[in-house]
């Protein structure tokens, strides 16, 4: 018997109407969105797509056969059949100040663990993890497959960008950056395609996050993994999508009003990162580096308990084992040995922060009930900190610095340094 024709006409018609795509349309929809050129489709139908997925949903099978033929639709990283239980990952949905995986992958990387992490650019109010950490001079996002393979293997952990041939459809629905229900398949389908087995997956929600309700981050946690509260944090070995993928999710909610940490920016959340590494970074900061290092330790069996484990990784951050790993995969990844050395003793007189600085103080007495991120988020993004578009060019100089934390009283004092 002949195959029947498959077209992005009935595929939408399909998926309008809420019927359930087969795994053939599916593989054809994502092969054709991959294409640079000759493609059967164009933007506008994958926008119209997206949208059908998001107002009708997708059935598991469905979920299950989108973020795997993503994940195949280029190439899958390899690594050594010895490093299968240490592969490890996080991502975070997203919010003000989130300089978490610049702490967290060396840290990971003390214990042995190997953290290929792909990340992203800044589409809103601040950069991405990516342009943080090109404020650092000669840093070098983009790596070739072999250079990942061998800073992973030499350093243990590297932070890079997606290179074209890894996940290609994820670059064009991962710009789609509303269409909410879509996001757990761009996340899996990356991370799978470098070769993760154990990923933890903030789930951040609030003012300050993409996804503004807990409703709403639990209801995409819930398209991914199927979990069991456990305080604030979500812990599954029960998965869904990811089990498909031959991957261990676990989930943590995360709620995010203020910033996290004390800084807002690109080079000034570096700074900050880099006083975390060295053991003097912001007690919020250090807790959630903390609590999802812990998660991965515990779920890799490096640990025997969450208590345990989230010792363990404090440790990394006052003994100055994660700085080091943090200097190393710098070097690694283009920096200047000398002046990656320098940056980890003193970043203030590396990093290029704004010469220029305002001070803005409170005009009367009192007590900082709530310090909210994503207003002095959105200020930023006017001087250029965070994009309006993708095209649009950042100023790593710019950022925000916070004073006084909630709580505090302030006699007509200083609150932000800007």
């Amino acid at each position: 018997m002949a195959s029947k024709s498959i077209n992005i006409f009935d595929i939408l018609n399909k998926k309008s109407d809420g019927s359930e795509l087969e795994d053939e349309e599916i593989q054809w929809f994502v092969k054709e969105a991959s294409k640079v050129t000759n493609s059967a489709i164009n933007d506008s139908q994958i926008g119209a797509m997206l949208m059908a997925i998001k107002l009708n949903k997708m059935t598991p099978r469905e979920a299950a056969s989108l973020t795997k033929s993503m994940t195949f639709s280029g190439t899958v990283l390899q690594w050594p059949e010895e490093w299968q239980n240490i592969l490890v990952d996080k991502h975070s949905t997203g919010g003000v100040g989130d300089k978490v995986s610049l702490v967290l992958a060396p840290a990971l990387a003390v214990f042995g663990l190997k953290v290929p992490m792909i990340s992203g650019r800044g589409l809103g109010h601040t950069g991405g993890t990516l342009d943080k950490l090109e404020s650092i001079e000669g840093f070098q996002v983009q790596q070739s497959e072999e250079r990942i393979r061998e800073i992973v293997e030499q350093i243990g952990c590297c932070i890079v960008g997606q290179t074209k041939n890894i996940a290609p459809c994820d670059k064009k629905l991962y710009a789609i950056r509303d269409v909410t229900a879509t996001v757990n398949t761009s996340i899996l389908s990356k991370k799978a395609a470098a070769g993760i087995k154990t990923l933890v997956m903030e789930m951040t929600y609030g003012e300050g996050a993409l996804i503004k309700t807990r409703q709403l981050s639990e209801e995409l946690a819930r398209e991914i993994v199927k979990f069991l509260f456990i305080h604030i944090f979500l812990i599954t070995h029960t998965i869904d999508v990811g089990k498909e993928l031959g991957m261990n999710i676990i989930a943590a909610m995360t709620k995010m009003v203020s910033p996290i940490g004390k800084t807002i920016g690109n080079a000034i959340e570096v700074l900050e990162a880099v006083d975390t590494l060295n053991g003097k970074g912001p007690k919020d900061l250090i807790d959630v580096v903390c609590k999802l290092g812990a998660c991965l330790l515990q779920s890799t069996n490096i640990a025997k308990c969450f208590e345990e484990a989230e010792k363990m990784m404090r440790s990394t951050l006052n003994d100055n084992s994660a700085a080091e790993k943090f200097r190393l995969m710098i070097i690694k990844q283009g920096v200047d040995a000398k002046l990656a050395s320098q940056l980890m003793k003193d970043p203030r007189e590396v990093l290029k922060l704004a010469s220029r600085k305002t001070e803005i103080k409170s005009n009367s007495n009192g007590i900082v009930n709530v310090i909210r991120g994503l207003p002095l988020a959105k200020v930023l993004r006017e001087h250029h900190a965070g994009r309006f578009s993708v095209e649009d060019q950042l100023d790593y100089k710019v950022g925000i610095e916070i004073l006084k934390d909630e709580g505090d009283k302030i006699e007509k004092g200083w609150l932000f340094k800007v």
